[in-house]
């Protein structure tokens, strides 16, 4: 039965990662395959919004905070709590005062960078089952 798996699929969480760095990305995406979540990726908010806009099912989304563009990810996690408010968000960011503004804001878990992938997928889980 070759579609039997298909009407399962939808309980396998999708994750949002968005990286103006291909190599960052595909290391984040990669892993959080591995770890049995679906991925779509996007390379900077701009692209993420569109994403966000015509994917209706994306639980969660890994976004770095320094990207080109008008928006930054700080600027993305404000969007997502004013249009998707239940769609957690994780910032990474190398720059640690970004991160007190953004915790004020309540709007985004962090990492700093550099991180492990498995804290990133532990911290997905975690957030999921919230």
């Amino acid at each position: 039965m070759k579609g039997a798996g298909v009407a399962g699929h939808h309980s396998i969480p999708t994750i949002l990662v968005v990286d103006d760095e291909p190599m960052i990305r595909m290391a984040v995406t990669d892993h959080l395959k591995d770890c049995g979540f679906l991925v779509i990726e996007a390379c900077d908010a701009e692209e993420a919004i569109e994403v966000l806009q015509a994917v209706p099912a994306i639980a969660l989304v890994f976004s770095d905070v320094r990207m080109p563009g008008s928006l930054d990810g700080v600027g993305l996690a404000r969007w997502l709590a004013q249009w998707r408010p239940r769609v957690p968000v994780i910032l990474a960011t190398g720059d640690m005062g970004k991160t007190y503004a953004a915790e004020e804001l309540c709007v985004a878990h962090f990492f700093l960078k550099p991180y492990a992938l498995d804290d990133v997928s532990r911290k997905v889980h975690d957030l999921l089952r919230a």
